[in-house]
Formats: C-alpha cells, structure tokens, sequence
C-alpha cells in the first residue's frame, strides 16, 4: 500500500516536475502528436503528452481518474465503445471514430501525402480521383464491419478486420478490395448475423452520427490508405515508391494539422471535449 500511495503523489505532480499545467496519457507513440496538436488547438494550457504502452496500460490510469486519485487527462482511442454503456468522466477524452487514423485520414490528406512524398503537381491529381476511392473501398468493407462489430458485441472472440487489408485485395499488386474474397472470409467465419441485427448495428452508428469511415479499425483503414497512396504515386510516375508506415504517418499529420478547421465532421467533438476537460 505504502508503493501505491507513493506511485499516485509521484503520479500527481508530475506536472510540476515537466513545467505544465496537467498531465496527458496517451496509448501510443502516434497519439503523442495527434493529442498534443489538438490541445495546443483547442486550450491554452500547457500539457505533457506521455504514451503509456497500449490499450491495457491506459486502463489503469482511466480507473485512477474514475476513482478521483489522479490528477490527469486520459485521451484514448474509442473502439467500439459507442456500444457500450461506457463511463462518462470530462478528463477522459475518447476520439470521434475508431481511433486517430479515423480522424486524420480522409481522401484530402490522402491526396496530400501523394502530392508531397511522390513530389506530383497539384494539376494531376484530381480529388474526385481519391474521393472514389475512399467511396469504393467503404462499399467493399461495410459488410466486414458490420460482422466486425457483431463479433465485438457477442464476444466471439473471431478475427474479422484485423489490423490489415491484406488478405481482402484482388491481388498482391492492388490496393482494391476483392468483393468475392470479403464474401468468402465472411461465410467461412463461423457465425452468422441476423437482418435483425445488422439494422441495429447499422442504426446505432447512425443514430450517434457516425459513418462506415468513423468506425473502421483504425490501422486497417491505414492500411488501405497506405496502399493507395503507393499505387497512385507510381501510377502517376511510372516507378514504384517506397512509403514507409512512418512517411505515410508523418505526410498524413502534417497535411491533417494544415487543414483540420471547422469544416471538418469530427472538429466539434474534439473542441467540446477538451474545453471541458480543461476547465
């Protein structure tokens, strides 16, 4: 107990000791940039961003919030938790959609990561050409989401999305996803899921104002922008580029953090949330 006790008062002036205002825990590395810009967005106080290690690691600071012993913000990413009968606490703040990809990736900052990493003129990259992409690809995947979610809702413990969209695409080659393959993968799952509920699955989303694009696993929808992105480039040039997951991540941030404005679906969202974690 004497530990634990000592570990919660290093834990609450850890602020004091960084120079800021309050503490920040994130999940991951890729949050640290993502939250930090939002905040220096949206508030004026001074945060340190400190990512912990992962979904189980954060948990243990959402439950030292809840039981009012840490002095701290807890940003994390949703999952599914609009599903949930989640706890409601100002100073745990949850993204719009999925997780952070969910936010920052769009056919706009997709259209950028091309323009800046396969160095291509504006003038030959349409954004009708990225936007009937992401249409296609949300066409391609909402049945796997919907099962997806209808695995995360009965517990079934069955790998459905996964973190890639790998074993969906028509070829090694291709970025698009194979419609015979998702009906397939689907029909050899082991479970089935009713009209019934599909539709509640379906409605749920809706009634909470999100779309197939907020809910999608955040690193399968990467995945699929990533893939994209490296096939366009060397469409466009006529040679194959190497995008890594840190150059796709960095291009998106920096694209995201030059156009999030209030036209933006999820700007709302993030704007109550951290005004009010913060006062």
């Amino acid at each position: 107990m004497a530990k634990l006790e000592y570990s919660l008062a290093a834990e609450n002036v850890l602020s004091k000791f960084h120079g800021v205002d309050i503490m920040l825990y994130v999940e991951g590395e890729d949050d640290v940039p993502f939250w930090e810009f939002l905040f220096e967005k949206f508030s004026s106080i001074k945060v340190k961003v400190q990512q912990v290690g992962g979904r189980e690691e954060i948990e243990k600071y959402v439950s030292k919030i809840k039981k009012e012993v840490l002095n701290a913000i807890v940003a994390m990413d949703s999952d599914y938790s609009l599903y949930c009968d989640f706890y409601d606490h100002k100073r745990i703040i949850r993204t719009y959609g999925y997780s952070i990809e969910n936010t920052i990736i769009s056919s706009e900052t997709i259209r950028d990561v091309v323009r800046s990493v396969g160095r291509v003129a504006k003038k030959d990259i349409s954004l009708d050409r990225f936007s009937e992409w992401e249409s296609e690809f949300l066409l391609r995947v909402e049945e796997l989401l919907i099962w997806d979610i209808h695995n995360f809702l009965k517990s079934l413990g069955k790998p459905v999305m996964g973190d890639s969209c790998a074993r969906f695409l028509i070829n090694k080659k291709s970025y698009k996803i194979c419609p015979k393959k998702v009906e397939k993968y689907i029909s050899e799952i082991g479970f089935q899921v009713s009209l019934e509920d599909r539709d509640l699955i379906k409605s749920r989303w809706c009634d909470h104002k999100r779309t197939s694009m907020d809910l999608i696993r955040g690193h399968f929808l990467f995945s699929a922008g990533l893939l994209f992105a490296t096939n366009f480039i060397k469409e466009i040039r006529g040679a194959s580029v190497n995008l890594s997951y840190g150059s796709m991540f960095g291009a998106l941030m920096l694209s995201f953090e030059k156009t999030f404005a209030d036209s933006h679906p999820h700007y709302e969202h993030y704007l109550y949330a951290i005004q009010r974690a913060v006062t």
